[in-house]
C-alpha cells in the first residue's frame, strides 16, 4: 500500500505454487505521479465524473477543477484524493493499515471540510477495503477504489468470465457524462446478469455504472474469473451501483 494516492500498488495469490499479480501497477514510485490512469487509487471526494465541473447544492452553485478536458470534473479534480498523501498507521495484527486523509473546505470547489478515512484489511481469503468520510457541512461524498483487475497475471482480460448482479446500467454521452437514462441491461452487450466471457457479444468500449438488482446491505454484487478458470474474485458492496 502507498501513501501516496491511498494506492493499492501489489496484490498477489499463490496460483499453483507460484505468486501471481492480480491488480495493475508500476514497480517504481516515480512511475505513480508521472502517469498512472489511478493505478489502486483511493479515489474522492467524488469518484467518477460530473459534468461540466459544477453542481447546486441547497440552492448553492459549487464550481469545481474542471480537470478533465477543460470541461468536466474527474475522480476529485487535478488535485484530488487519488493523488494526495495519506497518512498512515499500520494496524497490530500486520495485516491491515488505515489511511487518513484532510480535505479542507474549498478543495477543488468542495464545500465543507472533509475527514476521510481507507481501511486496507487482508484476511485469509478476501480484501476488506472499508471507506468513511465525516464532514462539517453537506457535502458530494463517492469514495472509489480504483484497481484495475486482471486474474490471469498478464495479457488482456477479454477472455475473463464476468457475472454483474445488474439488471439497468447508464448510458453515457459525450465526455461519458451520463445522459439521466437508466435502461435496461436485457438484450444488449451489457448484459452480464449470467456470467460470461467479457467479449462474448463483440467489442464494446465499458466504462459505465451499472444499476444493481438488489439495494440492501452488504451482499455480492460481481463474480470474475480468469481466462485459465484458476482465479475467481467475488466482490461484496453495500452501495447501489458498481462501475465496469
Amino acid at each position: 500500500i502507498l501513501g501516496w494516492g491511498g494506492v493499492l500498488q501489489s496484490l498477489t495469490l499463490d496460483v499453483n505454487g507460484r505468486a501471481r499479480p492480480l491488480v495493475l501497477g508500476f514497480d517504481t514510485f516515480p512511475d505513480y505521479p508521472a502517469r498512472s490512469p489511478y493505478f489502486g487509487a483511493t479515489v474522492g471526494r467524488f469518484g467518477n465524473r460530473i459534468g461540466h465541473a459544477a453542481f447546486t447544492l441547497d440552492g448553492v452553485r459549487f464550481e469545481l477543477d474542471a480537470n478533465q478536458g477543460g470541461v468536466n470534473h474527474l475522480h476529485g479534480g487535478s488535485k484530488g484524493w487519488g493523488k494526495r498523501i495519506w497518512r498512515m498507521e499500520p494496524g497490530g495484527d500486520g495485516r491491515s493499515v488505515m489511511l487518513a486523509l484532510t480535505s479542507p473546505a474549498g478543495e477543488m470547489g468542495y464545500p465543507g471540510t472533509v475527514e476521510a478515512r481507507c481501511l486496507y484489511r487482508l484476511t485469509d481469503d478476501s480484501l476488506d477495503i472499508l471507506m468513511t468520510a465525516t464532514t462539517d457541512a453537506a457535502t458530494p461524498i463517492n469514495m472509489v477504489h480504483h484497481s484495475y483487475w486482471n486474474l490471469d497475471g498478464h495479457g488482456t482480460i477479454e477472455a475473463h468470465r464476468l457475472m454483474l448482479e445488474a439488471d439497468r446500467y447508464l448510458p453515457t454521452g459525450e465526455g461519458q457524462i451520463p445522459t439521466g437514462e437508466i435502461l435496461p441491461v436485457a438484450g444488449t452487450t451489457f448484459d452480464f446478469q449470467r456470467s460470461r466471457r467479457i467479449d462474448a457479444r463483440g467489442a464494446a468500449d465499458y466504462d459505465h455504472c451499472f444499476v444493481l438488482t438488489d439495494k440492501a446491505g452488504l451482499r455480492r454484487v460481481a463474480e470474475v474469473t480468469s481466462g485459465d478458470g484458476r482465479v475467481t474474485m467475488t466482490l461484496d458492496a453495500d452501495q447501489p451501483g458498481v462501475q465496469l
